[in-house]
């Protein structure tokens, strides 16, 4: 019995919970068809510190634990310049040196690199127009970081120098397109809209107090429905058609 209310409600409002995906559904799609292709390629390094190593006639041992957090806290730190135009720079060269030879120069790649962090391992996302640029531009920040991973840091001339190692986790092979994920933001915004129209569609019931048929007078009144008329027919014009003696409409 309830299925069927239910029914009966969204029936009544089938216009709003049909038109508003169908609205915001047109509009993604728009957005969808309009937006050049991109790919992104990722790859990631495992930023480890080496410390300073004790001689023999040294009793201090460098405890591993606080080189761990070292290198997490430098990490974070070098997160921040490789986002800059510094380390940019320094890929454009790579890719245009003898390990890529590719005519990319710094003002095409500038924005496409994003890098961030979890822990140790750092992630770069390239996203370009073309696919094996992006791969290309991937395996060249990598290789830019392997040369020197604290190069970009002014550490002075005090204190003993600690040395750095980047090393890979994941090359990419191939990048992906962003059409797969732009479909299913597509299909998901369609099903929010959906759900939004079906509420929509209770929320208007909710606040119409008209009654409209036997079940809602009487959770209304709290009184046993003794009969009901039926619904009153019309013909092709929308005039009212007459009952006759025998129970059949007349004109």
């Amino acid at each position: 019995m309830e299925l069927r209310r239910y029914w009966d409600i969204i029936r009544r409002h089938l216009w709003i919970v049909l038109a508003l995906p169908l609205l915001v559904g047109a509009a993604s799609s728009a957005l969808f068809l309009l937006r050049p292709v991109s790919y992104t390629a990722e790859a990631e390094v495992q930023l480890t510190l080496v410390p300073p190593q004790a001689n023999d006639q040294d009793f201090f041992q460098y405890d591993n634990y606080y080189n761990y957090l070292a290198t997490e806290y430098a990490a974070d730190d070098l997160v921040e310049v490789l986002n800059g135009n510094l380390f940019t720079d320094e890929v454009a060269e790579t890719l245009q040196g003898p390990d890529f030879l590719l005519p990319i120069g710094r003002e095409q790649i500038r924005g496409a690199i994003d890098v961030q962090r979890k822990h140790r391992k750092i992630t770069f996302a390239v996203t370009t127009h073309q696919r094996d640029w992006s791969v290309a531009i991937a395996r060249a920040a990598v290789l830019t970081l392997q040369r020197d991973p604290l190069g970009y840091f002014s550490r002075g001339g005090s204190g003993a120098k600690i040395e750095a190692a980047a090393l890979p986790i994941e090359q990419p092979l191939a990048a992906g397109s962003n059409r797969v994920r732009g479909l299913l933001n597509v299909a998901l915004q369609t099903l929010i809209a959906l759900a939004a129209g079906v509420g929509l569609a209770f929320l208007l019931e909710y606040l119409d107090t008209r009654l409209r048929d036997a079940d809602a007078a009487r959770d209304a009144l709290g009184l046993p429905v003794l009969g009901q008329l039926p619904p009153l027919a019309t013909d092709s014009r929308g005039a009212a058609l007459r009952i006759g003696r025998n129970g059949r409409h007349a004109a």
